[in-house]
């Protein structure tokens, strides 16, 4: 079995804000690293476990390192785990291919827009909403839709529980770990960029500890569900033309809309 585990940094327990943890400036950022890969590695503990007691060969393992500035510290990493950063021109699919079984998740945010979630945006903060053929979609669908095209499912997800709903109503079949959740109401729309940046910065957490745990119950339970069933997992793949809508946030309050087509994929439209 091939694995591909997709990351990112927002989502994880502990992360408290932008300017000090996911920054590469920012003071304890480095210490959001080692959150972030600890989260990690008790994922691929999952996965390893389940494989180990269903008679499974995990042939590669490979982590994507997701988020902008860089979220893995890869000398923390789970050794049996290969590395990834740095994409190539195109970037998407970002060395996901056809030979990978499953993809997970792990540290991710919910998208721009979403109610009650912790340091939510879509790229970036100037992003307002994003939709592949009227699918509202954050960074988490981009992975799903780009994995889909290639018939590969997605089978976990941890993150923030605003995000979990987000998985849970884009892929019903895909089990998600909640690691904190967010306590601010309202979704943002009248915020430029730099005040939505500001804004979504309120969560309760988990402690480290008690996010690995569950991030390991579950992400053996999604494995072990997998092998058990592979056909309850969809690979979430859209009939073309792909139409992508983006609408972006500005200062002055006027929202900018852009529209992109095409007919051979959605990495093809997250690359122009």
């Amino acid at each position: 079995m091939r694995i591909y585990i997709m990351t990112d940094m927002e989502g994880s327990a502990g992360i408290i804000n932008f300017t000090d943890w996911v920054e590469r400036e920012g003071k304890y950022y480095e210490t959001g690293k080692k959150l972030v890969t600890e989260e990690v590695n008790a994922c691929i503990r999952g996965f390893y476990d389940a494989c180990e007691e269903k008679g499974v060969e995990i042939e590669n393992l490979l982590v994507s390192d997701g988020h902008g500035a860089g979220g893995i510290n890869h000398l923390v990493l789970d050794e049996r785990a290969d590395y990834v950063r740095g994409w190539s021109v195109p970037a998407y699919p970002l060395h996901l291919d056809r030979g990978f079984d499953v993809v997970a998740v792990v540290g991710q945010h919910a998208m721009a827009g979403t109610e009650y979630a912790h340091l939510a945006h879509t790229q970036s903060f100037s992003y307002k909403c994003a939709k592949f053929n009227g699918i509202e979609c954050g960074e988490y669908g981009n992975t799903v839709l780009t994995a889909g095209e290639l018939g590969i499912p997605v089978i976990y997800a941890s993150g923030d529980r605003a995000f979990t709903k987000e998985a849970a109503a884009l892929t019903p079949w895909t089990v998600t770990t909640e690691v904190k959740y967010g306590v601010i109401p309202g979704k943002g729309d009248e915020c430029g960029p730099e005040a939505y940046g500001k804004r979504n910065l309120g969560a309760v957490h988990l402690s480290p500890e008690r996010a690995r745990e569950l991030i390991y119950e579950d992400a053996k339970r999604a494995m072990t569900m997998y092998i058990e069933n592979k056909e309850a997992f969809k690979a979430y793949e859209l009939d073309p033309p792909i139409v992508n809508e983006r609408w972006f946030r500005t200062d002055d309050g006027k929202d900018i809309y852009v529209k992109k087509e095409s007919n051979i994929s959605v990495a093809d439209v997250l690359n122009k």
